[in-house]
Formats: C-alpha cells, structure tokens, sequence
C-alpha cells in the first residue's frame, strides 16, 4: 500500500502499514515537520478514538475524517473537500478492497464510541451509505467554485423588453407595440420596420411563394399589400402557378392525391395542363417569362371567372414582376401531352434572369420575404444573389425573411444565413403558420406606426 499526494505522487512508496495520517491541507503542509521526516502513524484499528484525540493535538484541526478499508484505517485532518480526493487516491492503492471505504467524520464535542461518531457520513453526504463505485474517480467537489454578484451579469432579458397586456378594443399597431422586445416579439418587428423602409426608398420588396401559401387562402391580402406598395415583385414555384391558375379557372384547387393517385388520375385535369402549356408556348414566341405569359393569359380568357382571386392576373394588370421557377418532373402540367420541354425550360429560364435582375436591385435596402419554399426558391435566390455579385457587387444592406411552419435547411441558409453575412444585412426566421403570419403581417404593416 502506498500514500499518495494531490499531486497523485507516491509519498512513501510500497509502505505496508495498518494505519496512517495524511495532512493535505496548505495549512497543515506548513506544519511539515510531519511529512519530512515521514512520522506517519501507524494505527492499529482499536487505538483509532486515541489517535483522533493526538491529531486533533498536533494540527489544530477540528475535523478529522477517519477511513477504513478493511483492516486498513488511514486519518485525514483536513477541509471537508480533501476527503473525496483521499477516497479517490485510496481506491487506486488497492483493488482487492472493491471500494468499499467506510468514511466517518470526527468532530470536536464528539461523544460516539471509539471509531464511531455522531457526525458518520459518506462522500455523498448521507450517513451510513457504503460507496461501490468501481471507478478509479469520483464526483467533482464544488467546494471551490466562484461565483459573482447577480447584479454584476450581463443579462439578455430585462422586464424592459417584458410585453405590456393590450387594452380591450386595440389597434393592430397598439397589439404590435403590446409584444415583448425579446425572439420573435422583436423579429416581427425588425421585418415590419425592413419593409416599410424598403417601401420609403422604393426598393425591391419580393415574395417568393409556394404552393401552400395560395392553397391557405391568402391571395386577397397578398393583392392587397401588392397595391399598397407592401409586395413588388413575386418569385412561385409550379405549385404555386397552378394553384393560382386553377383558382382562377373554376375557382378551387388542391385534388385529394391519395384518392386520385392509385387510379392514374392524379394531375390530369385537362384544363389545368393544356392551359398553362399553351399560354407559356405563346409567350415563348414573344420573348415572355413564364409568370407574365399565364398572368396575361388569366387576364385575356373569357373563362377565367373568377380571376378577382388571382395573383397572376392582378400582378399582370399592376404590371407587376412575377417570376416561375419550375424543375421539371416536379409539377402536374408536365405529365400533360401539350407540355413542351423547350418552351417550358427557355420560359422559366428567362425567368430566372428576371429574378435576378430584381435580386440585383435589392442593394441598399431591398426585402425577399420566402413564404413556404422549402427547396426551389431558395436555391433560386441564391443563384441570383450569386451573379449579382458576379455582374457588380453583392447587395448590402438587404432584409431576408424565412416566414414557414417548420425552418428548413436551405431557406435558413440559402435565405436567412448566407446571402446576409456581410454588408449590414440582416436575415430574420419567422415561424408560424402562413394562414396566420401573413395575414397578422398585412395588418401591421397597413396600421403599424412603426416606421412612418
């Protein structure tokens, strides 16, 4: 058996005793007449009362932890905190006692029997428990952790930022300054104030839009914010295009795919690809984009009853931008046999130079708002913000909004992370359900005092 330092260096190595005395504590070392001339006692297990008594009289010590492993007792007049290291150092001098150390503590006014005490405990603090760990370590002691005064912290939430209960009968803005200043409370109000800037300064506002925002019902408020100068130009996939063309065809959209799809009827509404092929084949012949060909298109057809609903045909009329971005294969109108794939791709391609062209004029204040593209658009907007920079310089200064029910991958990066990492940009994740935000978004900005 050896006694071992903090320093886990063999004091007297290979000694053989059935007692000894470690003093560990910076107090006692500099009472080293002890260790330097190695006058560790040796104990035997029925004088253990009398040895607490005559090192209680060298030390000073009013606290002597007694071990015991076996036959073996060893004495520690020290802080509370050296025991647990004792107990580790005496785990690893011998493995054949299994860890099974009994720990008692000795204290002044003491009256329990010979190596018993009032005060018996273990290393976790409850008495009478034998430790089994088999590990060569034990548990961090916390006894020398530091810590601060609460009011000298830096802190990230203050009852400043708290939110405020709105009055009975409030205004959407009076609503908006009712929020905490704090995550999302104070996002939302970094996009309303980014948009109505962008507006002031006449910059790009653009909405890239899927499909599932036209199949929540919100085309009327996003017509709306487009007069209001709240939405500039508009970036859809091929869901989107379509969900908006059928709308204004017959006035519904979105089929039940799990009934249709083992039938082979899922995605074969005539009008819905003959229609949209058409209309892009012949804006094709005239240089035109995939969304200005189907929005003049709505426009121009007689059937088109209830094109009021349209987003397409109102940003036609407003001759407002409104760009397609399709991938092939990935929309019903190209399992139609009047889908072509040279218009298709030539249309949507031209797009994707227009939406550029907008990306590019976004430096210096301008807004992309992606609502419900988890993959299409913001690869898109990328690309875009890309040969910007490739063509003159990255925008700076912009504003982009990742506003979806689940934050995905690509837009977080693509649209929130990346394109804003320098130039004092700023990207913001709104997450909430598009029949919700963007209508709470419409109001705030037509009511928001913010900013004006």
């Amino acid at each position: 058996m050896g006694v071992w330092s903090r320093q886990g260096a063999p004091l007297i190595p290979a000694a053989k005793t059935n007692g000894c005395f470690l003093m560990n504590s910076p107090e006692h070392l500099r009472k080293n007449a002890l260790l330097s001339s190695s006058k560790f006692f040796h104990v035997p297990p029925d004088a253990v009362t009398a040895k607490v008594q005559q090192i209680r009289d060298i030390t000073g010590s009013t606290e002597i932890h007694n071990f015991q492993a076996g036959k073996v007792v060893f004495f520690l007049a020290a802080q509370p905190r050296h025991a647990a290291y004792f107990r580790k150092q005496a785990i690893r001098v011998e493995e054949r006692w299994r860890n099974r150390i009994r720990v008692i503590l000795h204290q002044c006014g003491e009256k329990g029997p010979a190596g018993e005490s009032e005060g018996s405990e273990n290393f976790n603090g409850r008495a009478g428990v034998v430790v089994n760990s088999v590990y060569a370590f034990g548990p961090v002691s916390f006894d020398r952790v530091q810590t601060y005064a609460l009011r000298s912290r830096t802190s990230k939430v203050s009852v400043r930022d708290f939110g405020r209960v709105a009055r009975a009968g409030a205004s959407v803005a009076e609503w908006i300054e009712s929020l905490p200043r704090i995550l999302a409370g104070k996002d939302f109000r970094g996009v309303i104030d980014a948009v109505r800037r962008a507006r002031r300064k006449r910059k790009p506002i653009i909405w890239g839009l899927g499909g599932h925002v036209i199949k929540c019902g919100l085309a009327p408020v996003l017509i709306d914010l487009m007069k209001r100068g709240h939405l500039t130009a508009m970036a859809m996939n091929g869901a989107a295009m379509i969900h908006d063309f059928e709308v204004a065809l017959v006035g519904k959209t979105s089929e039940d795919v799990p009934a249709a799809l083992g039938r082979g009827r899922f995605g074969m509404a005539e009008e819905t690809g003959r229609f949209i092929n058409e209309a892009i084949a012949a804006g094709d012949r005239e240089e035109l984009g995939m969304g200005e060909a189907v929005g003049r298109f709505l426009v121009k057809y007689r059937g088109a009853r209830f094109r009021r609903f349209s987003l397409l045909a109102a940003a036609y009329r407003a001759r407002v931008p409104v760009t397609v971005h399709v991938a092939i294969g990935t929309d019903i109108i190209h399992m139609h046999p009047a889908m072509d794939p040279r218009t298709t791709g030539a249309a949507t391609h031209r797009d994707f130079r227009l939406f550029a062209a907008l990306v590019k004029k976004m430096d210096g204040g301008g807004v992309y708002l992606n609502v419900g593209s988890a993959v299409v658009l913001p690869e898109v907007f990328m690309k875009c913000f890309s040969l910007a920079a490739n063509l003159g310089r990255s925008p700076r200064g912009i504003t982009t909004v990742n506003l979806d029910f689940i934050q995905h991958y690509r837009p977080t990066q693509n649209v929130v992370l990346r394109p804003t990492a320098g130039g004092g940009s700023r990207g913001y994740l709104l997450t909430g359900h598009h029949e919700l935000m963007i209508p709470l978004l419409a109001a705030a900005l037509r009511e928001s005092k913010r900013g004006r």
